[in-house]
C-alpha cells in the first residue's frame, strides 16, 4: 500500500474483512430462524464503518454505510427481512469493496460516482413504511456517543419512496442456503486487541526464511555427528536439534490459517448461482478450522471456488429435473476439509446427476484426444480425467457461469503446482466428489531420498502410496506387455515410469545410444503413485532414508523443467532437485495406459477392498514374516543403536525432537553395533513408540485372519497373508512394554463361536489396534469410522450380537448413536458397550443414563474382552451359571 499514510491502510484492512464478514452473515441471514442476533451484529459493523469513513473523510463510502445501517436499523426493529433487503445489502457491500479498491489505487483519493440507485434499492426493501424511517435513523445517529458524521451525507433520504411502497416479497423456493460449521469468532472484537498484534506477512517470510536455513544448519551437524567417532557434542546436539524442531513449529503456526478463510465467498457465490439458474441450493461446509499454510490458502481460493460454481451449474439439477428423478427438491453441496497423512483432503461433493461417462467419451473421442478404441478399454477414473484437458466442455450451452471449457484444466494446474493433486469419483444420477490432495505448507516436507544411476533425489512421501522392491522371480517383478513395463499389484497392471529414462540420465541409453527399458531382470524398488487420475510405479535404484527438507524454488533457467519442483540441501551441503511426480507422469510414454484396466469391475473390487487392509510385512529375530497394518505405523526410520541412551533399564532414542522408547523382538540387540536397523515408529495422543526389527520385506494388502492362535509375547497369531503363513503382530504388547500406563498384559482366551461386533471409533490407530485383538479372541469385528457410517450398516440389516463405540467422536458422538441404533427394532436389546480413555464415576453414571450397557477404558483390552465374552455368552450358560 505504497502512498498511503498507516491509519489509511489499516481502516483497508480492517474494513475488507468486515466486509467479508457482512457477505457471510447477510447469506445467512436468509435462512436464520432467529435473526435478532445476526441483524444487531450487521448494525454493528454497518455503524463502525460509517462512523471510521467520516472520520477519514471519505463522503461516499460514508454514505452508503449510512443507508445500510438505516435498513439494519429497520429490520431489527421488526420489519421483516425480505429477499430484496438482503440483495440490497449484498450490493452495498460489493460497492463499498469497489470503492476500497479504487482508494488504495489512488493513493487514498475517493473515486466520484452516483450511488442513488443502491441508496434507492435501501430504502425501498422491507415494509409499507420504509420511507419514514430514514429520520429516525438519523435521530438515533445523533445519540451521545456516536461515531462522528461524515462531511458530506447525501441529503436525499425519504421522499420519492412514499408514492409506491412495495410489499414485503414472500422468499422464493430456489434460494440457497449456507451452514457453517462453526461460526466466525471475529464479532465483537472484545478484549482481541490486548493479546494479539498484526505483522506483515514479509516479516514472517523473512522468519520463515531464516528457520529453513537453520533447519538445514542442523540437519548438517546431524551428519557430521552420524560419520563422526566421538560422541562428546552428541548431547548438544539433540538439544540443538530439539529447540529448532520447536521453534520451526512455533514459525509453522504463525503461517497457518484456517481453511475457513478460502470459504468465506464460497455462500454468496452458491447464492448467486442459485438465484440466476432457479436452482434451490443448499451450502455445508464442515471442517473450516482445519489449518495449513497461507502460500497454500490463497493458491485454492480460486480452484475451490470454480469447483464449487461447476457443482451448482453443472453438477445439480433444476428443482423440476431433481423431483422427477425422485430427489429432494432442494440439491447439496458439502464441502469437507480434514487432515489424512500430513495432507489436507478438501472434498467437493454434490448430490447431483453425477458425471455422464458415455457423453465425456464421446466428446474426447470428438477432440481427438483419444481414439475409440482405447476409450472403450478405459476405465471410469481415466475417462473422467478428460475433463482436466484444456477447453474440454460437454455443456450444451454456454451460460453467464460455465460451459465454455475453460477452468478445470487451470484448477488442476493450480493444485499441481503447489505439489497437490485432485481425485473424482462419480455415479450418473446420484452425484460427483471431487477431492483435493495438498500439501500442510510448502516450506518444509518429509521426503524420500531415493538414487538412480549414482545421483540422489528427493520426492516427496505424501505423493508415495506404496514402495514395493522388484527383482527377477520375487513376488513383485516387472513384466512386459505390448514391449511397456508393467508391474501387476493386486490383479492391477501398474504402468512403469523409469526416472533414469525420463531424465535422460548416462545409464538410460545403451553402448548404441538406444533407450534401455526395464524388463523382466530389472531390480530395484517401485514407488507406487496417483498423479492425473492414474497410478503408476516409478522405478528407481536405491531407496536410501526419509529425510525433512527445506524447499527452495528453481531457478529461473530450469523453471520450465517439468520433472522438478524445487531443490533441497542435504545435511553434507550437497545440492539435490526434488522430483514433481506429476510433472513425470506427463512426460512419460506410457501408450499402453488404456489397456491397464482392473481385472475384475469396481463394484467386485470394492467388495473385496472392504475388509483389506495395506500390511508392512518385515523380519525380526528370526526367519518368519510378520506382518503390522501400515495404519498404526507414523513413520519408518534407519537407526543405529549407537545413537541411543538408556535410561533407567529403557533405551530411548531421538525422534522427531523427542526421545521416544525402543523395544525389540527376543534378546536386546547389541548396543555397541553400528548396524544399521529399520525403525517403526508408532505414535498416539501424545506418546511415541519404536519397534526395532531385522529388515523389511513388503507391503501387501490383505484380510488379517488369524486361525492359530499363538501363547509367544508380542505375537497374536500365524494368518496366510499374500498367499504365504505370516506371524501378526500384538502392537499392544510392545506399547505396553513401552509405556506402563500405555496398556496393560494382554492375555488371549478361545471363543467357540464366532460372532458378528460392531466396532465404531474414528481414530484409525485404535481401530486397528483393537480389530486384531477382537478377531483374534474369535470375534468377527465390522469396523466403522464414525456414527453415520455405523448407522448406515445397522439400517441396512447389520445385525451385531454387541455394539462396541468410543463416545468422543465428531459430529455424531458415542451418546448420539446409541439413541440412534435403539430406535432400530430389532436392535433395542442388542448390548452396547462405550470406549473412552477416561473412567471416572461421573463418566459411567453419564453412560448409564445414555443406555449403554458398560463403560470400559480403551485401555483396558482385557476388560473388553471380557464383556464381549459376557455379553455373547449363550442363554444355557447364564442360567447354569
Amino acid at each position: 500500500m505504497d502512498g498511503i499514510d498507516e491509519l489509511l491502510a489499516e481502516f483497508i484492512t480492517d474494513t475488507t474483512e468486515a466486509l467479508e464478514q457482512v457477505d457471510v452473515k447477510l447469506v445467512e441471514l436468509e435462512t436464520e430462524p432467529e435473526p435478532a442476533a445476526m441483524l444487531n451484529e450487521l448494525f454493528r459493523l454497518m455503524h463502525t464503518i460509517k462512523g471510521t469513513c467520516g472520520f477519514l473523510g471519505l463522503p461516499r463510502m460514508a454514505g452508503l454505510a449510512h443507508h445500510a445501517e438505516t435498513l439494519m436499523d429497520r429490520l431489527r426493529n421488526g420489519e421483516p427481512v425480505t429477499n430484496d433487503a438482503i440483495d440490497a445489502m449484498l450490493r452495498v457491500a460489493d460497492r463499498l469493496k469497489f470503492l476500497l479498491g479504487a482508494i488504495e489505487s489512488n493513493g487514498g483519493a475517493e473515486p466520484e460516482g452516483d450511488d442513488e440507485a443502491i441508496i434507492q434499492a435501501l430504502q425501498l426493501a422491507g415494509s409499507d413504511g420504509a420511507s419514514e424511517v430514514p429520520a429516525a435513523a438519523v435521530a438515533h445517529d445523533e445519540a451521545p456517543g456516536a461515531e462522528p458524521e461524515p462531511a458530506a451525507m447525501p441529503a436525499e433520504e425519504a421522499p420519492k419512496a412514499a408514492a409506491a411502497p412495495p410489499k414485503p416479497a414472500p422468499k422464493p423456493a430456489a434460494k440457497p442456503a449456507a451452514k457453517a460449521e462453526e461460526k466466525s469468532a471475529g464479532g465483537d472484537g472484545g478484549d482481541a486487541g490486548s493479546s494479539s498484534i498484526r505483522v506483515s506477512v514479509e516479516t514472517l517470510e523473512h522468519l520463515m526464511t531464516v528457520v529453513s536455513e537453520l533447519v538445514l544448519t542442523r540437519n548438517e551437524l546431524t551428519e557430521i555427528m552420524r560419520n563422526e567417532e566421538r560422541t562428546t557434542h552428541k548431547l548438544a546436539l539433540q538439544r540443538l536439534s530439539t529447540v529448532t524442531g520447536e521453534l520451526q513449529q512455533a514459525v509453522m503456526s504463525t503461517r497457518m490459517q484456517p481453511i475457513g478463510n478460502a470459504w468465506r465467498k464460497l455462500p454468496r457465490i452458491v447464492r448467486d448461482v442459485a438465484a440466476s439458474l432457479g436452482k434451490n441450493i443448499e451450502l455445508e461446509m464442515n471442517g473450516a478450522q482445519t489449518e495449513l499454510d497461507r502460500q497454500v490458502l490463497e493458491s485454492i481460493k480460486d480452484p475451490l471456488m470454480h469447483m464449487v460454481r461447476n457443482a451448482a451449474d453443472h453438477g445439480l439439477e433444476t428443482p423440476a429435473e431433481r423431483l422427477a428423478s425422485g430427489k429432494s427438491e432442494k440439491g447439496h453441496i458439502i464441502l469437507n476439509a480434514y487432515h489424512e497423512g500430513g495432507q489436507i483432503l478438501v472434498e467437493i461433493s454434490d448430490d447431483g446427476r453425477g458425471l455422464n461417462v458415455d457423453r465425456i467419451k464421446a466428446k474426447a473421442v470428438e477432440r481427438g484426444i483419444t481414439t475409440q478404441e482405447d476409450a472403450d478399454r478405459m476405465t471410469n477414473e481415466q475417462i473422467f480425467g478428460f475433463i482436466f484437458e484444456p477447453g474440454f466442455s460437454t455443456a450444451a450451452q454456454v451460460t453467464s457461469v460455465s460451459g465454455r471449457g475453460v477452468g478445470m484444466d487451470v484448477v488442476q494446474s493450480n493444485v499441481e503446482r503447489i505439489g497437490g493433486s485432485i481425485d473424482v469419483r462419480s455415479v450418473e444420477g446420484q452425484g460427483s466428489i471431487f477431492t483435493l490432495k495438498i500439501p500442510l505448507t510448502l516450506a518444509i516436507l518429509r521426503a524420500l531420498i531415493v538414487g538412480v544411476d549414482g545421483e540422489d533425489f528427493a520426492i516427496p512421501q505424501t505423493s508415495v502410496d506404496e514402495l514395493l522392491k522388484v527383482e527377477p522371480g520375487a513376488a513383485h517383478s516387472i513384466q512386459l506387455i505390448k514391449d511397456s513395463p508393467v508391474l501387476r499389484s493386486r490383479d492391477r497392471l501398474l504402468p512403469i515410469v523409469d526416472l533414469r529414462t525420463i531424465l535422460q540420465l548416462p545409464s538410460a541409453f545403451d553402448e548404441n545410444g538406444q533407450p534401455r527399458m526395464a524388463n523382466e531382470q530389472t531390480e530395484g524398488f517401485v514407488m507406487v503413485i496417483r498423479a492425473r487420475g492414474l497410478r503408476f510405479g516409478m522405478l528407481v535404484d536405491s531407496v536410501l532414508r526419509t529425510e525433512e527438507i527445506v524447499v527452495k524454488p528453481l531457478p529461473g533457467a530450469l523453471r520450465n523443467i517439468e520433472h522438478f519442483s524445487g531443490s533441497t540441501i542435504l545435511g553434507d551441503g550437497r545440492v539435490i532437485m526434488i522430483v514433481d511426480p506429476n510433472g513425470v507422469r506427463s512426460a512419460a510414454a506410457t501408450p499402453s495406459e488404456a489397456s491397464m484396466a482392473p481385472s475384475n469391475t469396481e463394484e467386485e473390487e470394492a467388495e473385496n477392498q472392504e475388509d483389506k487392509q495395506l500390511l508392512l510385512m518385515f523380519r525380526a529375530a528370526s526367519h518368519n514374516r510378520k506382518a503390522l497394518p501400515i495404519s498404526l505405523i507414523t513413520r519408518l526410520e534407519d537407526v543405529c543403536l549407537t545413537d541411543a541412551d538408556q535410561s533407567e533399564g529403557q533405551w530411548h532414542i531421538q525422534y522427531n525432537n523427542e526421545l521416544i522408547p525402543l523395544v525389540w523382538f527376543g534378546a536386546p540387540p547389541d548396543p555397541t553395533s553400528k548396524e544399521r536397523k529399520p525403525l517403526l515408529v508408532m505414535s498416539d495422543d501424545g506418546k511415541s513408540m519404536g519397534l526395532l526389527v531385522d529388515e523389511i520385506v513388503d507391503i501387501v494388502e490383505d484380510v488379517v485372519d488369524v486361525q492359530i492362535p499363538s501363547e509367544q509375547q508380542g505375537i497374536l497369531g500365524s494368518a496366510i497373508i499374500g498367499g504365504a503363513h505370516a506371524e501378526v503382530i500384538d502392537v499392544g504388547y510392545f506399547l505396553g512394554l513401552a509405556s506402563s500406563h500405555w496398556f496393560d498384559p494382554h492375555q488371549r482366551a478361545k471363543v467357540d463361536d464366532t460372532v458378528k461386533i460392531l466396532l465404531v471409533d474414528d481414530s484409525p490407530f485404535f481401530r486397528n489396534l483393537v480389530a486384531p485383538v477382537v478377531r483374534a479372541a474369535g470375534f468377527d469385528p465390522v469396523v466403522c469410522s464414525s456414527g453415520a457410517q455405523a448407522l448406515d450398516k445397522l439400517q441396512g440389516g447389520l445385525h451385531p450380537k454387541v455394539i462396541v463405540t468410543d463416545v468422543d467422536m465428531p459430529e455424531m458422538d458415542g451418546f448420539e448413536f446409541a439413541r440412534e441404533a435403539r430406535k432400530i427394532e430389532r436392535l433395542k436389546k442388542v448390548p452396547i458397550l462405550a470406549l473412552t480413555g477416561m473412567l471416572t464415576d461421573e463418566a459411567i453414571a453419564q453412560a448409564r443414563e445414555g443406555g449403554f450397557s458398560d463403560y470400559i477404558s480403551k485401555l483396558d483390552r482385557n476388560g473388553l474382552i471380557d464383556a464381549l465374552r459376557e455379553f455373547t455368552k449363550p442363554k444355557s450358560e447364564e442360567v447354569a451359571a
